[in-house]
């Protein structure tokens, strides 16, 4: 699963030989750290062997109003054909997991290490949002997955410039869940609709004027 990232310019100046200043975008520097952890691939192999219980649900969210929250009446986007990812609760995982809500920040990326990205099962969501994890053992279950939403929306008047605007929307949001299936219990039934917006590229643009 690829993590995407916001990058925010900052901008400096330099001066050109013709003697005016011209204005450049830098990106800052994304710094990538890891928990101070040590996975153990023994374990969670043993962790994700086969079983009889499993998982299944839906992923769907609400779009996000003018200040970025959700809209509860509005209709809720599908998630259809995604990647749903199922990680085995380690203690290396829950470690990653405190670490990432400590210190995760616009320029600050907290990841786990390859092997532990890789001790994982992936499925893909039906045209509806529904997916299945099937062949699971009892135990504790993260979930991850990426809702990208693109759409146009009407972006208002400007009175001062005498313009009306639409809103190109771009933003992807990342919806997690721990899950666990106790001994007996099939299936688990869990709803992935609660996300983070982690990467935002939306912005207006001039339609018309009067």
């Amino acid at each position: 699963m690829q993590y995407r990232l916001l990058l925010f310019g900052v901008l400096f100046f330099a001066k050109a030989s013709s003697g005016q200043v011209r204005t450049i975008e830098a990106e800052p520097k994304i710094k990538t750290l890891y928990p101070e952890a040590t996975f153990d691939s023994a374990m969670a192999l043993s962790m994700l062997a086969k079983g009889t219980a499993s998982i299944k649900g839906q992923v769907s969210i609400k779009p996000r109003n003018q200040f970025g929250g959700k809209a509860p009446l509005a209709k809720s986007y599908l998630g259809s054909n995604m990647v749903v990812s199922l990680f085995p609760v380690t203690p290396y995982l829950e470690k990653w997991y405190q670490y990432r809500q400590q210190r995760e920040g616009k320029t600050i990326i907290i990841a786990m290490s390859p092997l532990a990205y890789q001790s994982r099962i992936d499925t893909k969501t039906d045209d509806k949002g529904y997916f299945k994890f099937t062949e699971l053992k009892p135990g504790k279950y993260f979930l991850q997955t990426y809702f990208d939403v693109d759409y146009t929306a009407d972006g208002g008047y400007s009175v001062s410039r005498n313009q009306f605007y639409t809103k190109e929307v771009h933003y992807t949001e990342r919806i997690e869940k721990f899950v666990e299936i106790r001994n007996g219990e099939d299936p688990v039934n869990v709803k992935l609709n609660d996300g983070k917006k982690i990467y935002d590229n939306s912005y207006r643009r001039r339609t018309f004027s009067d």
